[in-house]
């Protein structure tokens, strides 16, 4: 056996601390060693990045933790929402709004129509530039499909988009056969950022956070927080990613207010505690982060599997 192992289980049968080995390399481990480890109580980590990052867990969880944060009133929404179309699993855009709007998530002005008159008085009402989707609870992803067409600044630039996007949903096999369109206003400025809810089969139910927007699938660069959320998770989740400086201000660009993004993660974790049972994702992607406050320019709810 290693002499380093032999001194450091001595050291740890005369200390109350704890010890433990920590290798350079991930992954690698003396069997033997590990072995006359564990029979002594220790335990090695393989990898000294991941090491690092375990000890700063197990420190952080131990320290004095901040209490729950006071239980929202209670609502049934989405509950009530899944009785009345059983049928709906994915929730469109503008009905996630609504259902996310009541409990206080900043969402866009916008409107649902049918057809490019009732496009052109919604634009006229909002004021342009606006964006046109294809809405429907059968098109989860519309950006994929060519079904999204933004900075829409004249009438022309709104009946060119309306037909495009009636050919697109016309092309598709099967056809939805719930097809609509949304008029929204345009929000040009501001940070892209990503929340969401997601459920663990272990821990339940998940806030993530993350900076990027779209591109959060190539950086997977954010912050989770199990539900309830405790008092300070959610400003300390926007300080925890990695690009939590975008938010600040730069080159004469303000800074992003940050105190309205959290509470708009809080409100988010809210509505997903309420609806725990009939809940099993959101998708609030992107969120843009303003100097004045923040709004949610797309969303998706898709409700649990019940039975």
């Amino acid at each position: 056996m290693p002499e380093n192992v032999n001194m450091l289980i001595a050291a740890a049968q005369r200390s109350q601390k704890p010890h433990y080995l920590m290798s350079s390399r991930p992954g690698v481990m003396n069997l033997r060693q590990a072995k006359a480890l564990r029979d002594a109580g220790l335990v090695q980590i393989g990898g000294t990045r991941q090491g690092l990052g375990a000890i700063d867990r197990v420190g952080r969880y131990m320290m004095e933790r901040k209490p729950l944060r006071t239980r929202p009133a209670q609502s049934r929404a989405l509950a009530d929402f899944i009785a009345a179309s059983p049928l709906r699993r994915t929730i469109n855009e503008y009905d996630s709004k609504r259902l996310l709007a009541a409990f206080g998530v900043p969402v866009t002005r916008e409107r649902r129509v049918a057809t490019f008159a009732e496009a052109a008085s919604a634009a006229r009402g909002l004021g342009y530039p606006v964006v046109l989707k294809a809405l429907s609870d059968h098109i989860p992803h519309k950006t994929e499909l060519g079904l999204v067409a933004i900075s829409l600044r004249t009438e022309d630039d709104l009946h060119h988009a309306f037909a495009q996007l009636s050919n697109r949903l016309a092309a598709l096999d099967p056809q939805p056969p719930d097809c609509a369109f949304l008029v929204q206003e345009f929000v040009g400025s501001g940070i892209e950022v990503f929340a969401g809810i997601s459920r663990d089969s272990d821990f339940g139910l998940t806030l993530a956070f993350g900076i990027g927007g779209t591109a959060i699938e190539v950086t997977r660069d954010f912050a989770l927080r199990m539900l309830p959320l405790r008092e300070g998770d959610a400003e300390a989740m926007i300080g925890e990613v990695s690009g939590a400086g975008m938010l600040a201000s730069m080159r004469g660009r303000p800074a992003a207010d940050v105190k309205s993004l959290a509470a708009c993660l809080e409100a988010l974790a809210d509505f997903a505690q309420c609806n725990a049972d009939v809940l099993d994702e959101i998708d609030l992607n992107p969120i843009k982060a303003l100097p004045d406050g923040c709004v949610v320019v797309d969303a998706l709810i898709v409700a649990r599997v019940q039975g």
